[in-house]
């Protein structure tokens, strides 16, 4: 059922023109249904350097590195880098169980792989061509950098679904 308030776009890329996006409905693209991020008129073409969609889905991981463990206090808290698709790092805190499922302690190997859940809000593709993805980390865990923020933009292909 099409949302009334949103158009559908379909993003294609032109052998390194611009991509585009034109009003088509709702479509499926990389296998999950997206609807447009902001209104459009069917059959209206759109261009730019984003064309930023909307995810209708649910949770998925993003890959950090754990870094360091900072407080004993159970179950233990540890603090990850998120490395954005700027290539900014971003610290997040929280309790270890949050990010792995290995038991991390003070004297554990460091940087350690871990994940943080997340939800995409929206994707687009840049002007090279790679596909990003805006997440928001406020749910399920209520997490945030050390400087408060809590929406990331990310290369899509670091992104794995919790469905699959």
């Amino acid at each position: 059922m099409r949302n009334p308030g949103y158009a559908a776009i379909q993003l294609a890329k032109n052998r390194g023109k611009n991509e585009k996006a034109l009003a088509m409905g709702e479509f499926m693209f990389g296998g999950i249904g997206v609807v447009a991020s902001s209104c459009v008129r069917p059959g209206r073409e759109v261009s730019g350097s984003f064309s930023w969609i909307r995810e209708r889905r649910g949770m998925y991981r993003l890959a950090v590195q754990i870094v360091r463990f900072v407080d004993a206090t159970f179950p233990g808290w540890v603090e990850c880098e998120l490395v954005d698709a700027a290539g900014h790092c971003h610290t997040l805190r929280d309790k270890v169980p949050i990010f792995t499922v290995d038991d991390l302690g003070p004297d554990s190997r460091y940087p350690a792989p871990g994940i943080v859940a997340c939800q995409v809000l929206e994707r687009c593709l840049d002007e090279k061509g790679r596909e990003l993805a805006r997440i928001g980390t406020i749910k399920p865990w209520g997490i945030e950098s050390t400087e408060g923020l809590c929406e990331f933009t990310v290369l899509a292909s670091r992104l794995d679904s919790k469905d699959d």
